[in-house]
């Protein structure tokens, strides 16, 4: 959910600067095969930084994550820059 993070008892925590919002994205790899990840969102019209999988995984047992993210499993989180 873009905007909130999402907390027990589903109290939205509003997204910051040390804890932005992420999008999920959706590619196609070298093998034809498709990719799905998360990465930060940025502000519109700002440029877009380049993003790199830092090691963190995100996963919800909600099936609405489920259905966003197109199967069941955690994501790869696309957070680091160099």
């Amino acid at each position: 959910m873009i905007g909130a993070v999402w907390r027990r008892f589903n109290s939205p925590v509003p997204a910051s600067e040390e804890r932005p919002a992420v999008r999920i994205v959706t590619g196609e790899s070298f093998g034809g095969g498709i990719t799905v990840h998360a990465v930060p969102v940025t502000a519109e019209g700002g440029p877009a930084p380049w993003y790199m999988f830092g090691g963190t995984f995100i996963f919800s047992s909600d099936s609405r994550f489920r259905e966003a993210a197109g199967h069941y499993g955690a994501l790869p989180l696309h957070d680091r820059q160099e």
